[in-house]
């Protein structure tokens, strides 16, 4: 099958809350050791600087200046038919996309892969895995967010709906950071971000310890109590409206009061909504 093709429906990242966007690109685990390789600087001796003449970037890193650099190599793609089988010619060679067909698909026309160099040491490189995105940073330079970097310059030159694929345990919590960043981004760009998508990370709006905020979210949705730090969980603002939610739960299906959160099952305006069912 045709990699560039998708099965599911796409919306923007900054739309789609942490969960969403992990289930839309998360295909599968990879074990960690698959890579082992790459753990350090020795291991990626196979990128050579020299063969990398384009310079995309210079960015500090933890004290490090990262150059971020490509090959410039141009791309080429078979055509296909609508059943997805090769097009070929009068000699049955394979025929290719004009650079004109390549642009009208969206398709790259150079080299995607991107490496992170500092100074003459290749540290870490991002590259198109078959269709899935694949980001490696040797152990030195790890938690300094140059594997984040990496993933967003990469990620431009992929069609947006394309998915990320199998991932490591450190490639899905690198996956997350970067949705993290797209809706940081969004938020700046004074994009209409949904409310379950700024749920994910309070932080970025100053929302962290607004128990008011919170509140307000817990009347439209009581689960998300349950998301919460205990300092917030105990906030009266936050209880009340956590009383208010299950009071008006309550009244539609009184057998709901054996799943009342504990902070609420000694306050008497719950207690004699449930006094006919016991509260355990």
């Amino acid at each position: 099958m045709n990699w560039y093709k998708t099965s599911q429906a796409y919306k923007e990242p900054w739309k789609m809350t942490q969960q969403e966007y992990m289930d839309y690109h998360y295909t599968g685990g990879i074990e960690s050791s698959a890579y082992e390789d790459y753990r350090t600087v020795e291991g990626l001796d196979w990128i050579k600087k020299e063969n990398k003449p384009i310079l995309e970037e210079v960015k500090d890193f933890g004290g490090y200046q990262v150059e971020f650099r490509k090959t410039g190599n141009k791309l080429k793609y078979v055509k296909h038919d609508e059943n997805d089988d090769i097009l070929r010619d009068e000699h049955g060679l394979a025929t290719y996309l004009s650079q004109q067909e390549m642009i009208d698909q969206k398709l790259p026309l150079e080299d995607q892969t991107i490496y992170a160099f500092v100074g003459d040491d290749p540290i870490g490189f991002a590259s198109n895995e078959w269709g899935a995105t694949g980001v490696w940073v040797v152990e030195k330079y790890q938690k300094l967010g140059i594997g984040t970097h990496l993933l967003a310059m990469f990620r431009k030159t992929m069609r947006p709906e394309s998915k990320m694929g199998q991932m490591t345990n450190a490639g899905y919590g690198l996956a997350q950071a970067y949705h993290k960043r797209l809706v940081e981004e969004a938020i700046n760009e004074d994009k209409p971000v949904p409310d379950e998508v700024l749920l994910d990370y309070p932080k970025l709006i100053g929302k962290e310890e607004d128990g008011a905020w919170w509140a307000m979210q817990i009347k439209k949705n009581p689960k998300i109590y349950d998301t919460l730090d205990e300092s917030m969980k105990i906030n009266p603002t936050v209880v009340q409206a956590l009383k208010e939610a299950w009071l008006k739960i309550i009244s539609e299906m009184p057998a709901m009061c054996q799943y009342l959160r504990p902070i609420l099952k000694n306050d008497p305006d719950i207690q004699k909504a449930c006094q006919n069912y016991e509260l355990v």
